[in-house]
């Protein structure tokens, strides 16, 4: 088998082809073409709407370990789009052969090693042993959830499970005697199959496809010619490797060819004349926010297995996250039934709602959605509010103490941590704010009024306003005063100030409650008024000033001092 033709890495010039469209698009169309000059561009995959090509050999200039060219692609052609460096590689070769689940990249370079890539990072997360020969062709199979290995020496594939497990082996390769690259294909009717770029001697065209049928082990030594691509050299093509993509309900075969340093993408399968249904929804759809309130969030949810008919589903090719009904990112190849997860990022806190749809060829399925707040929380309301008036001092003032204790949750349930809370207070009834931003749990100010006071204590923090309550109500009075609500005597007490025992005298004969308050503001008794002279005993009573109010048809409130 002739070895890699090799090529150093100094530039890419794109080629520019105008004799095919990308309109009526049948099996074996070319997509496109591009022209990766002095590369040794070979292995290659599809991952995000973007095409990676990784140039096999890292000791020619510009090339080292672990580098993949990225393009993007613009109509038959591709465009530069810079690269990624995956460390951790470890061999003779670069990446020679690539595929992926969806979820994850996977490698090979001719080593004992498959090497897990995540694409969210592009590091290596795992390494997987495997003990047959040193494959330079790797494909996912969706059905079993494995992988089939190729080497270079030896035309054969060895099916292999997600831990390394050895099973399944194709061989019998006609005339070939080499294989350069292998795909999946479970999309063209009467697969799976796994394609073969073939490769033998440079004495005669190796730019040829063959297949394995999977399930019998037949070998179809040719189904397609690519010699003549445009851009190739006819006739003496020596393949790179190959990959496959699901793109618009079609199976589209990604590949290199090293002759003619090309990158190439040919239409391998639409199913067509086979009717296609969408998808059925996702299930387990799950959002995590993050725990320490950082801007992120995890989406976890598992991938149909069936139709939206609930027939059995056989082609799944993309899944789409939405935010806010906005698409923001889409999966590509996806696996039917597999477990998938999306870290969705945002620039502020906030609540959001994050859609998943599966998409094939029959459309795309019923949204299923999740919302959560992403972010430091919002407070809730201050705890434990509470009001009292001081005791008076030398200038016989009539001062208010208020306290509180700090939120410990967040108005939606979010991550909240408590950090930078600060309060705004306001005197009621008039709602006037008497002090703004402070971070204290307490406030103090001086009234000159006598009258029902109370307060409403607001919570705010660095992710914007929160939620406010309101403290208990105290009647203030001024020191060495006897006031009342009405002006009209509608009840009165004495003796005032009072030892043992508190005469109440009222005009009302109808029934009534009597309540006595603190000066914190508590009711320390209650009892019912049936006559119009009541004695009650207040000898028990703490030194201090109380409130006694009438609960009638009027309401009426008088202050009394215990001795």
């Amino acid at each position: 088998m002739t070895k890699k033709i090799i090529f150093s890495l100094f530039m890419f010039v794109a080629l520019t082809n105008s004799s095919f469209s990308n309109t009526s698009r049948g099996t074996w169309d070319v997509l496109y073409t591009y022209k990766a000059s002095q590369m040794g561009a070979y292995g290659c995959f599809y991952w995000d709407e973007k095409v990676y090509v990784a140039g096999f050999d890292p000791i020619i200039p510009g090339n080292e370990m672990g580098k993949i060219w990225r393009f993007t692609i613009n109509g038959n052609t591709l465009e530069p789009d810079g690269f990624v460096v995956v460390p951790g590689l470890t061999g003779y070769y670069n990446f020679e052969g690539f595929t992926t689940d969806g979820t994850y990249i996977y490698g090979v370079n001719e080593t004992n090693y498959i090497y897990k890539i995540d694409p969210a990072t592009w590091t290596i997360v795992e390494q997987i042993f495997v003990s047959v020969g040193i494959p330079a062709g790797i494909a996912y199979d969706n059905s079993t959830g494995g992988f089939w290995l190729s080497p270079h020496a030896g035309f054969m594939a060895r099916h292999v499970t997600a831990t390394g497990e050895l099973g399944q082996v194709l061989t019998d390769g006609g005339a070939y005697v080499g294989i350069m690259g292998i795909a999946y294909d479970d999309v063209t009717e009467g697969g799976p199959y796994l394609v073969t770029a073939n490769g033998s001697s440079s004495s005669f065209n190796m730019a040829t496809l063959g297949r394995w049928t999977i399930a019998t082990g037949a070998y179809e030594e040719f189904i397609h010619d690519l010699s003549t691509l445009p851009g190739g050299v006819p006739n003496n093509n020596i393949m790179g490797n190959i990959s496959t993509y699901m793109k618009d309900g079609k199976l589209i075969l990604l590949g290199t060819s090293q002759q003619a340093e090309l990158v190439f993408a040919v239409e391998l399968a639409s199913g067509s004349g086979v009717e296609v249904k969408p998808p059925a929804s996702v299930s387990n759809l799950t959002i995590t926010p993050d725990s320490q309130c950082e801007l992120f969030a995890l989406l976890e949810w598992t991938n149909p297995t069936l139709t939206a008919d609930g027939e059995p589903l056989t082609e799944l090719t993309d899944i789409n996250i939405y935010q806010n009904d906005a698409l923001i990112h889409t999966i590509s190849n996806p696996v039917i039934g597999a477990e998938m997860d999306y870290i969705v990022t945002v620039t502020e806190p906030g609540m959001y709602s994050f859609s998943v749809t599966a998409v094939n060829s029959g459309g795309e399925s019923d949204i299923e959605q999740v919302s959560s707040w992403i972010g430091e929380d919002l407070p809730k309301a201050p705890q434990n509010i509470w009001l009292q008036q001081l005791i008076p001092d030398e200038n016989n003032t009539m001062d208010a103490l208020l306290t509180w204790e700090p939120p410990t949750e967040g108005i939606h349930n979010g991550c909240f941590t408590g950090t930078g809370l600060h309060y705004d207070v306001f005197r009621l009834p008039e709602d006037v704010l008497v002090s703004e931003n402070q971070t204290e749990l307490s406030f103090t100010e001086t009234l000159t009024q006598e009258g029902e006071y109370w307060y409403r204590v607001l919570a705010k923090n660095n992710t914007g306003i929160g939620e406010a309550d309101i403290s208990n109500k105290v009647f203030f009075t001024l020191p060495n005063s006897i006031v009342s609500y009405d002006a009209d005597v509608h009840f009165n007490i004495y003796p005032n100030p009072v030892n043992n025992f508190l005469k109440i005298v009222r005009s009302s004969h109808n029934k009534a409650k009597m309540e006595i308050y603190n000066s914190l503001g508590k009711m320390i008794q209650s009892f019912e008024l049936h006559e119009t002279e009541m004695e009650i005993n207040v000898s028990t009573l703490p030194s201090g000033i109380y409130l006694i109010r009438l609960i009638d048809e009027i309401n009426t409130t008088l202050r009394f001092v215990k001795e």
